[in-house]
């Protein structure tokens, strides 16, 4: 069967040997036009209109970060739910659901003071998540909001092929309309971790999903102190092939706090959550 993957950021590329073995695929196509002419593993990225326009049998969706927009957009255009595969990335992503809900439960008993916070917010599906599970605390997102940036892809080319203005394509107001409880919201736009610079308060869960070694050392490091007792950060990417950049910044931090904090994985196949404060 012929296939289109929808979603050619990092999920693409990690899922290609997987998706290849059930399907052929034909063509990548994503929203991010930076992408389009490029190619992954020989595949060629097209933009959207052309890639759905081809012979197809299905469209599997790559992106897990994108997969509610990605999939009412091709609903949209007519496109029967049988024929739009999500099983490659919804396993992680109902994994992560059920680790947040369980602990949001377990944390019940912290001081409503604490608040919560996401570093590397996208289009704000998981914040969507944080806000409801947490929905009496103040939850934190910091986020460009145009993608990487490049002081921290000056630094990444050890670690993945990311590029600057990746992930981009989103704004605070796609990450807001999904918020249930908005005005327990606070937005810091910009470059990480200068929008935290003057962040108050203690923190009972943070997750930190910036995919790039940089940022997510800096987050280690500043939220290191925030953490109340019993408090715990989540670190996507830690077991991702294409992004080493976090798994490096979390042994580096454990390294330098040999002893005080452990790391375990969640379940999900790629994230870590770092307890000990």
């Amino acid at each position: 069967m012929k296939a289109i993957c929808f979603g050619a950021g990092g999920g693409g590329r990690r899922l290609y040997k997987e998706v290849s073995l059930e399907y052929c695929i034909i063509a990548y196509t994503d929203n991010d036009s930076s992408k389009w002419g490029g190619n992954i593993e020989g595949v060629p990225i097209l933009e959207p209109e052309e890639a759905l326009g081809l012979n197809y049998d299905v469209i599997v969706i790559t992106s897990a970060p994108g997969l509610e927009n990605i999939k009412s957009q091709c609903i949209k255009r007519g496109i029967y739910e049988d024929k739009i595969i999500t099983s490659f990335i919804t396993f992680p992503l109902d994994a992560r659901k059920m680790f947040l809900e369980k602990l949001s439960l377990m944390q019940k008993n912290v001081p409503m003071s604490a608040n919560v916070a996401e570093a590397g917010v996208f289009e704000g599906d998981f914040a969507k998540l944080i806000n409801e599970y947490y929905p009496d605390r103040i939850l934190h997102l910091f986020d460009t909001f145009s993608g990487f940036d490049d002081r921290d892809i000056f630094k990444e080319k050890e670690f993945s092929n990311a590029i600057a203005g990746e992930y981009g394509n989103t704004s605070v107001e796609c990450v807001m309309n999904k918020m249930t409880y908005p005005n327990n919201v606070v937005i810091h736009q910009g470059y990480f971790p200068e929008t935290a610079k003057y962040l108050e308060g203690n923190f009972c869960f943070v997750n930190l999903d910036m995919d790039l070694y940089e940022p997510t050392y800096q987050g280690l490091k500043m939220f290191q102190s925030k953490m109340t007792g019993g408090g715990v950060i989540l670190v996507h990417d830690y077991f991702a092939e294409n992004f080493k950049g976090p798994k490096t910044a979390v042994d580096q931090f454990l390294k330098e706090n040999a002893g005080q904090f452990r790391a375990y994985p969640i379940g999900d196949g790629l994230s870590v959550m770092i307890v000990g404060f």
